[in-house]
């Protein structure tokens, strides 16, 4: 069952975020992410933050301490109020098939507005779960651009990766 698209603004935004930097994207030679994600990765997912309102069908007119009481449900002369779930895309992850047996690469990027408040670590988590436990690789990698963010290289860091090397002129 698909529970988000393509093709949503939140996910075409994370994706033109991503694919300057993202190697794996560059070696694929495509730019569309539907191609992308069909026929070079694993696994391509959105990454949703979801939380839950407490909404109202009539709030017009009510005062800040009416509102404040109709929340807290201890008049039975205001609206009633319901909870409900809201989902919203805030990025991507994938996990893109290697040349190497075993081997997956990992990409990932939030939009700018969730960075920094552990979304992007519990994501990554997620998908070297799913690569070593579900899909059986052994070997999970990040490939980086020389000009990405220190930031960037800080997250995958934090994650356990290290440098290993340079591929210099590989991708141009």
């Amino acid at each position: 069952e698909k529970h988000w698209d393509l093709e949503s603004e939140h996910v075409l935004a994370a994706w033109c975020d991503l694919f300057p930097s993202s190697v794996d994207a560059v070696i694929a030679q495509t730019t569309d992410i539907v191609e992308f994600a069909q026929n070079h990765c694993l696994m391509f997912s959105a990454i949703k933050e979801t939380h839950v309102e407490l909404i109202s069908s009539n709030v017009a007119g009510l005062s800040t301490e009416a509102q404040a009481a109709r929340n807290s449900n201890h008049s039975p002369d205001l609206p009633p109020t319901e909870e409900v779930t809201v989902s919203q895309v805030v990025g991507i992850a994938y996990l893109a098939m290697s040349v190497f047996p075993g081997e997956t690469k990992l990409g990932i990027t939030l939009l700018s507005g969730w960075r920094g408040i552990g979304i992007g670590e519990r994501a990554a988590q997620l998908a070297m779960e799913l690569a070593f436990k579900q899909v059986g690789c052994h070997r999970v990698s990040v490939s980086l651009f020389a000009t990405a963010p220190r930031s960037t290289m800080r997250f995958f860091q934090r994650l356990g990766f290290i440098h290993e090397g340079m591929h210099r002129g590989a991708v141009r």
